[in-house]
């Protein structure tokens, strides 16, 4: 719990920037920081024990349209680089 506590503590602010950039008047994302903390964090942590190093680790995010694939690969990338200091591409 502590290295989620450090993680969100060092990406909150990015991450919750990106979140309003996303935002419109009508439509709040609810729960920001349950939802960093309880699922983007956590996936973070398991995709950079997978990532090895030396060669490229592929992950897919599959949905239908409107469903928070682009904004979950946005925030998923923010805490990849800016905790875990990986390399990322997304397309």
């Amino acid at each position: 719990m502590q290295q989620i506590n450090n993680c969100f503590n060092k990406v909150k602010k990015d991450c919750l920037k990106f979140i309003a950039s996303q935002e419109t008047k009508k439509d709040k994302f609810k729960n920001k920081k349950k939802m960093i903390k309880s699922f983007l964090i956590p996936v973070s942590f398991w995709i950079s024990k997978q990532a090895n190093k030396k060669k490229p680790y592929f992950v897919g995010l599959a949905g239908g349209q409107g469903t928070g694939k682009t904004t979950t690969s946005s925030l998923l990338e923010i805490i990849l680089i800016k905790f875990f200091k990986l390399k990322v591409f997304r397309i």
